[in-house]
């Protein structure tokens, strides 16, 4: 039916009557849940416990620190800074336990206070989250995924150095390392470098405590997978995985390793579809390294395209007469076929959507201070507000 012009028009003949109550109104009601979540985790009294060990003092404690970081990251405040704005909220309050917000000066001497001996508590406090979810699932496979990402920071920030940043190659970064369960997406550990750093620096130490994590914190048992990019080959860390676990580990095309002469030694009949609509082959071999001492199982791989590769020129390292091939070559001593390998190492790109999500979601990349003590605090409670969220999420879904 169409409406007529007398049909828009409202009569006003008075002004609006105005009261002003004392009714406190918040946007952040969902941290009640989640409060009531954390409590069914006991996180709170093991939040105490930690603090009376730790024995920081200060007029802000170590526990009401953690639950406002991690509270101002539930509620997207990615700067010190933003407690301004969200300070006076009442379930902001109520969640961190305070009557009074502290000002971003109490918060960062808060953080500066959590040097490396309050790292570990805070690492046990991200297994918790963890724990919660995994004890329940019953995999006979733990997956884990480890990578570097690079955070860019100030001119005058602590063990700040220039290194590997492709995006701002003259600035001063960190390069932390952080490992992430395939089949959860929490982050199981965490560590902060210097940005001068390789990708592989510390990795088989890092390798050989997330295990012990898993093991004895996690309680974690049957086979565990360990998924890395071409940095992570390297002797020690590729001694560790063999030792403890089952891997796949891209190997670098250095020529030293002579891959041209294993490729060149294979006949065309060696090669098998490992997935023929995307134009896949590969094939099994033996890679000798004698600097190292090794004997590598790797899994060839290569795929047509229809122009030439610009990755280092790979057509010509290789055959320049059959068309044009990219070439990835996996170290593994997992006992797979060609095609469920092929798979299972193209599934490693699942822990670039948790890094992208520790840095947009929450605010893993932010530097709020020149300390290297708070900035490494700062990262692992990211970490604990991602892997609290990600239990969260898991454990309050629908069956």
């Amino acid at each position: 039916m169409r409406i007529g012009k007398a049909g828009f028009s409202a009569r006003i003949k008075g002004d609006l009557r105005i009261e002003f109550g004392d009714e406190k109104l918040t946007s952040h009601v969902g941290l009640e849940l989640f409060r009531r979540f954390l409590r069914t985790l006991d996180f709170f009294g093991v939040l105490r416990d930690s603090e009376k060990e730790l024995g920081l003092g200060g007029d802000f404690s170590f526990a009401k620190a953690v639950l406002t970081v991690v509270a101002m990251l539930l509620v997207g405040a990615k700067r010190v800074g933003h407690l301004a704005f969200i300070g006076n909220d009442p379930l902001f309050l109520r969640f961190a336990g305070l009557s009074v917000a502290p000002t971003a000066r109490s918060l960062g001497r808060a953080l500066k206070r959590m040097s490396f001996k309050t790292w570990p508590t805070l690492d046990r406090l991200c297994t918790i989250a963890v724990r919660s979810v995994t004890q329940h699932l019953g995999l006979r496979r733990w997956t884990l995924d480890i990578d570097g990402s690079v955070l860019t920071t100030g001119l005058q920030v602590e063990r700040a150095y220039r290194g590997f940043n492709p995006h701002h190659r003259k600035n001063p970064s960190y390069y932390p390392i952080i490992a992430t369960l395939a089949q959860t997406g929490h982050v199981i550990g965490h560590m902060n470098r210097r940005g001068n750093v390789h990708d592989s620096h510390r990795c088989a130490e890092f390798l050989r405590h997330n295990i012990c994590t898993m093991r004895n914190e996690l309680g974690l048992s049957g086979v565990i997978e360990v998924r890395t990019d071409s940095a992570f080959f390297q002797r020690d860390f590729l001694a560790t995985c063999a030792r403890h676990t089952e891997y796949a580990v891209k190997v670098p095309m250095w020529p030293w390793l002579n891959l041209r002469g294993i490729v060149k030694k294979k006949r065309a009949s060696d090669w098998q579809w490992v997935d023929r609509k995307k134009g896949v082959q590969g094939l099994f071999a033996e890679l000798p390294i004698p600097q190292w001492q090794r004997t590598e199982h790797i899994a060839i791989y290569r795929k047509r395209v229809n122009h030439e590769t610009v990755k280092g020129k790979q057509l010509e390292l290789f055959n320049p007469d059959d068309g044009n091939w990219e070439y990835s070559v996996v170290a593994t001593n997992k006992t797979l076929d060609l095609h469920a390998l092929w798979h299972f190492q193209n599934g490693r790109g699942v822990q670039e959507k948790t890094i992208g999500e520790l840095k947009s979601g929450f605010a893993f990349g932010s530097i709020p201070s020149k300390s290297y003590c708070a900035n490494t605090a700062w990262q692992k409670l990211n970490v604990l507000a991602h892997n609290l969220a990600t239990s969260f999420q898991i454990i309050t879904a629908p069956i």
